[in-house]
């Protein structure tokens, strides 16, 4: 039992402005953060002061609210809303515009990053079709060279090996 639960329903219902029934039921269902406490042999909620301090914040916003003094005409309501919409769509828009300046950004790091691994792709390429070229010529030379002798007249080929 910690000392953070310190609320009783009655004041809870007091600072909201509900029954004390309804705190009850609020702690029974799990709504509020509470404990039973035994009092002089008698089970009572106790409501977190923490959780509930937040909750009569919202609550008090919301009556200032409810508590406005004059009517607002359905034209004010209206252009109330539409400025308001007005305001949440510019900075939609602007994170928007910073998350497409965000993406622009790593699109041209990236194409980049493949300009430069698709230049090595192609220097290797290149490197082995030189290769190839190079070991083609060689092999053709050497086949030309046995051709070469195979097409000697045997005595020709003898005198080769013997001078």
């Amino acid at each position: 039992m910690s000392d953070e639960y310190t609320f009783t329903t009655s004041q809870a219902a007091e600072i909201l402005e509900v029954s004390e029934r309804t705190v009850r039921r609020r702690c029974n269902n799990g709504d509020l953060d509470a404990i039973k406490k035994n009092v002089n042999g008698i089970e009572q909620w106790f409501i977190n002061q923490g959780e509930f301090s937040q909750i009569a914040q919202a609550i008090e916003e919301v009556i200032e609210v409810a508590n406005v003094k004059e009517p607002i005409n359905l034209s004010q309501l209206k252009r109330a809303f539409q400025q308001a919409l007005e305001v949440n769509n510019q900075e939609l828009k602007e994170v928007v515009l910073q998350q497409n300046q965000v993406l622009a950004h790593k699109l041209i790091n990236m194409e980049e990053e493949l300009k430069i691994e698709l230049n090595k792709i192609n220097s290797t390429q290149i490197s082995h079709f030189n290769q190839v070229e190079k070991r083609d010529r060689e092999l053709m030379l050497k086949i030309r060279e046995l051709q070469e002798k195979k097409d000697k007249p045997l005595l020709k080929r003898l005198k080769e090996v013997f001078s």
